[in-house]
């Protein structure tokens, strides 16, 4: 779990990166907390240019869909400034 989460952080980098901003908040679901450290959330994130918000949800984790699902999205192909919410945006 924890290389999948050091994983979201660097996706997430990447998206701050091409909506061209300075710094980003990248909120984090886990589906448990016993396997990451939030040092190593804290330095992986500060690595990507993000501050990170860790919360824990086994039950309604929103990347559990995209576990089950056949399909893969590759991150090269898409547009990741959709992964940016800016303040007083609403989805």
């Amino acid at each position: 779990m924890e290389l999948t989460a050091w994983q979201a952080l660097w996706l997430a980098g990447c998206a701050r990166e091409r909506s061209c901003v300075t710094a980003a908040t990248v909120r984090l679901i886990l589906a448990r907390s016993a396997t990451v450290t939030a040092p190593i959330l804290d330095w992986a994130a500060i690595g990507s240019g993000l501050t990170v918000d860790v919360g824990v949800n086994a039950v309604n984790n929103p990347a559990l869909g995209y576990c089950h699902s056949d399909g893969q999205t590759h991150w090269r192909n898409s547009d990741l400034t959709t992964l940016i919410e800016y303040p007083g945006q609403t989805r």
